[in-house]
């Protein structure tokens, strides 16, 4: 697959309004990879790694590249693969970006009513709410009682 483009990040970004956008460029980036650096990353076996992909990267790098065979292919195709890990990137962003700023009138309220609900405090409890235990040997207390049922001691 080609290098993602202009055109295609255009394509992406079409329904984000400005700070949207500024906010994705910035994003996208910073954590976009090149491609050069990844066919030279790929001549040392650590490009599975550096695409985020540690388990494979460990396992390659315990076989030397699958006695060469895995290396030679990756060398090839670390270009695509870093097309497809900035696609994916890109898309990964602008979806962040659409759920935590929605568009329409209904979007915001929904959001808002999650924003309300998260951060709704939590209200104590009153003096007759709580649980109540004795001091002396921490039994729990029944409402309205005066002594531990269970060392007599005076609440």
């Amino acid at each position: 697959m080609a290098q993602l483009g202009a055109a295609e990040l255009a394509v992406l970004t079409k329904n984000l309004d400005d700070s949207q956008k500024m906010i994705f460029q910035s994003q996208y980036n910073a954590e976009k990879k090149d491609r050069g650096t990844a066919t030279i990353v790929a001549l040392f076996n650590w490009d599975r790694i550096w695409f985020g992909d540690l388990g494979l990267g460990i396992l390659k790098l315990i076989t030397a590249g699958l006695c060469g065979i895995w290396w030679l292919i990756d060398l090839f195709t670390a270009g695509s693969r870093c097309d497809e890990y900035n696609r994916a990137k890109a898309q990964e962003i602008v979806d962040a970006l659409k759920v935590s700023n929605p568009k329409s009138q209904k979007e915001k309220i929904e959001a808002q009513e999650i924003r309300n609900e998260i951060t709704k405090p939590i209200a104590p409890k009153s003096a007759s709410q709580r649980a109540k235990f004795c001091s002396n040997c921490g039994n729990s207390l029944a409402e309205g009682e005066k002594f531990c049922p269970s060392c007599g001691q005076r609440v």
